[in-house]
């Protein structure tokens, strides 16, 4: 971290989480920065935890920007949510906000699900909400029992995707 400081700062670059950071991660690395400075910076990263400067509510903001974005596209598509499917690819901070609020903010059924261990698909829906709570607990989805786990080359090999079809009903 303190090899970076010569280029960022708080009217320069700030850094903010990405894949394999977390609020504590971004709480050091204010931390370093500060003592450098000798004053505390607040301004120098996002995604630090709340009780030292943080936004409520920023872990989820981006998924639930997803979730938003998915929804306006339905609505002026006039697809019913209740009548779609999604698979979302990659269940960390972003994909698994966006799941849990396409299942049960917008009624979206999930199929399917996955991260860097594992692809879980079930036709039926998956309990998004047991599947985060294991994430919680684990740190991945390898061994969520729940639903058929599938080879994840199966789904795209983007990070984030949603795929929405319209079911036919007669």
């Amino acid at each position: 971290m303190q090899e970076m400081i010569p280029f960022v700062g708080p009217h320069t670059d700030i850094m903010g989480p990405d894949m394999g950071t977390n609020e504590q991660i971004m709480a050091w690395f204010m931390d370093t920065y500060s003592v450098y400075m000798g004053y505390a910076v607040n301004e120098i990263v996002t995604g630090k935890p709340v009780a030292i400067g943080g936004t409520e509510g920023r872990r989820e903001a981006t998924g639930r920007g997803v979730v938003y974005l998915v929804e306006r596209a339905m609505n002026m598509l006039k697809m019913d949510p209740e009548k779609c499917t999604a698979i979302v690819q990659g269940f960390g901070n972003v994909g698994s906000v966006a799941a849990l609020s396409l299942a049960y903010k917008s009624g979206v059924k999930v199929v399917g699900i996955s991260d860097h261990t594992a692809a879980i698909h079930n036709p039926k829906g998956i309990d998004v909400k047991a599947a985060e709570q294991h994430m919680l607990k684990k740190g991945n989805l390898r061994a969520f029992a729940q639903d058929d786990h599938v080879n994840p080359t199966s789904f795209s090999p983007c990070r984030a995707i949603f795929l929405f079809r319209q079911l036919l009903t007669a």
